[in-house]
């Protein structure tokens, strides 16, 4: 980050606070900085010698690195903010930091299917985090963070790596993959947020389901997630599974959904599943 925006990412965080004398800006270009953060939407004026902001607004590189530690890799438009991940990891070694786009034009989700994301409607991103955990422990990752997200938004889990409502409709989904031999993994996120009208019948978003976060709202509380949660467990992931007791269809597989191994395998009566989609038996009939 340069210095600029340094300056100006440390005036936005005392602005989460409280008003900022304008006495306090003597290191900034004043109208600048307001013309740079107003181009990221954010809500910013001056009035009386203090500067305001409507905290609520903004979304670029100097409103989220006035909210999130970690570094800030913003664009505005990329294929896939995975793939600029990893090549910063293999270039720059970077073992921390969170690649956002507004707009993302080949997203893959899990299995290397399409990530449909509408630009200024959803969230993509992905952290590049090196969790405390053996490495037995990392393919639990993402199923341990995607429960605490979905606990905190009062939403639920379908396995292996869905946010859903209560009707099973997708609001997230992740692609989590290890970086080489390194302990390094991305986690890569698509979160349906503002669409009222989502392209698949089958989804819907968190405005839809009464949840009305900002974007860097939203980025921030997944940061607090990814980056400072330390029991991997999935006890919360069993509280928050969807179809938990009921009759599913995995592949060719169908019966009780009775739980899920330490490993992140589903248990299926006395079947083991490593992959494949969940679905309700009644939905399919």
């Amino acid at each position: 980050m340069t210095k600029e925006n340094s300056l100006y990412a440390h005036i936005l965080n005392k602005l989460l606070h409280n008003r900022v004398p304008l006495e306090e800006c003597t290191q900034i270009d004043v109208p600048l900085f307001l013309k740079s953060v107003r181009q990221e939407g954010a809500d910013i004026f001056e009035k009386e010698g203090f500067l305001y902001w409507n905290h609520k607004s903004g979304f670029g590189l100097h409103t989220l690195s006035a909210r999130i530690s970690a570094p800030i890799y913003f664009m505005e438009t990329c294929s896939s903010t995975n793939e600029r991940a990893r090549e910063a990891i293999k270039k720059s070694n970077i073992d921390e930091g969170i690649f956002v786009a507004r707009n993302q034009t080949a997203g893959r989700g899990r299995l290397g299917r399409a990530w449909l994301s509408d630009q200024e409607k959803s969230l993509t991103c992905s952290l590049v985090v090196t969790p405390d955990v053996p490495m037995e422990k990392v393919a639990c990752c993402s199923l341990v963070w995607m429960a605490e997200i979905a606990h905190r938004l009062d939403l639920f889990v379908k396995w292996p790596n869905d946010l859903v409502n209560l009707s099973g409709e997708k609001i997230a989904g992740c692609l989590v993959e290890l970086v080489d031999d390194k302990p390094t993994l991305i986690f890569g996120l698509g979160v349906n947020v503002y669409d009222e009208y989502p392209i698949l019948e089958t989804a819907s978003s968190l405005v839809l389901e009464k949840k009305l976060l900002s974007r860097t709202e939203l980025l921030e509380m997944i940061c607090d997630v990814v980056y400072k949660t330390s029991d991997f467990s999935l006890e919360r992931w069993r509280s928050r599974a969807l179809y938990m007791g009921r009759r599913v269809h995995v592949r060719d597989i169908e019966g009780i959904m009775i739980g899920i191994r330490d490993d992140g395998a589903l248990l299926i009566d006395e079947h083991v599943i490593f992959t494949g989609d969940v679905e309700l038996v009644e939905d399919r009939r």
